[in-house]
């Protein structure tokens, strides 16, 4: 943030700062996940951003990418996270990404853990005249250990010691109440999100 401003970069810390004063989630943030119950599960339903560190979550009208409403829908009778982008760029090639991603909570802990799916772009006009939408794999845990396995052979190439494989993506939920819930991602990236009605996250 303190690269586009100054000003930005204080709000941001502030933004952090009351993060960090908030009371811890309690366990039951993620009770009920991925049950025939989880409709009553805290974490189920929309969510929209309003805060995040993560620069690929972050649009602005004033960015080369422009602006763009970034939320998720949490099924927690399914055990599902769908995160949507859903674009507002005038010329804008496509409308909306949405990322489908499997996820398990983990017993004791407000841990979720992630298993990214495959992703649906959802264009502004037919893609080759044909497709409105496409929907891309994206097994990102496979990939990932992929990327990691050949890096092991050119290391053992190199003579160098091996590195410790990534662990796969997960989320923290560190406060949830109602209306607005905080997680730290597995990279350590924070987001703050309100609660909205699932449709209005765009679909």
């Amino acid at each position: 943030y303190y690269n586009v401003s100054e000003p930005l970069g204080r709000a941001a810390d502030a933004v952090l700062a009351a993060v960090a004063a908030l009371p811890n989630a309690t366990l039951d943030a993620t009770r009920l996940f991925g049950t025939r119950e989880g409709a009553a599960c805290p974490l189920h339903g929309g969510w929209r951003n309003v805060f995040t560190t993560a620069a690929d979550a972050t649009f602005s009208a004033a960015s080369k990418r422009g602006d763009a409403d970034v939320g998720n829908v949490v099924d927690a009778t399914k055990g599902v996270i769908t995160n949507v982008i859903t674009f507002k760029k005038p010329d804008r090639a496509v409308d909306q990404l949405r990322v489908t991603i499997r996820a398990k909570a983990q017993p004791t802990s407000n841990r979720v853990r992630l298993t990214f799916a495959y992703a649906t772009v959802r264009f502004a006009k037919r893609f080759l005249g044909l497709f409105k939408e496409i929907k891309i794999p994206v097994p990102a845990v496979a990939f990932t250990r992929i990327l990691f396995a050949l890096q092991r052979v050119f290391l053992f190439c190199l003579r160098k010691p091996k590195r410790t494989p990534p662990e796969p993506p997960f989320f923290d939920v560190l406060y949830l109440d109602e209306d607005t819930r905080v997680q730290r991602t597995g990279d350590g990236n924070v987001f703050v999100q309100r609660r909205i009605d699932p449709a209005v996250v765009g679909f």
